[in-house]
């Protein structure tokens, strides 16, 4: 039997993985996307949306620079 060992996951084969898992792999494939899209991880830190139609590293380098922008007001505050 293949079991997935993925956060809270007990997909078979591949079959059925939980959200938890999903956002863990979608994490560990986008590490280091601000610094391969810079410009999106700037828009995220000054909250500017992106435009046009982005890719998911862009997605994720603009989540980056929200949450680092999200993380000094947390601090400060």
């Amino acid at each position: 039997m293949n079991k997935c060992k993925g956060e809270k996951c007990r997909a078979l084969y591949g079959v059925g993985h939980s959200k938890e898992c999903i956002d863990q792999h979608e994490n560990a494939n986008h590490v280091g996307a601000g610094n391969r899209t810079p410009e999106a991880r700037y828009r995220g830190y000054t909250m500017e949306p992106l435009s046009g139609n982005p890719s998911s590293d862009e997605e994720h380098a603009w989540k980056e620079g929200f949450l680092a922008r999200s993380d000094q007001n947390i601090t400060e505050g």
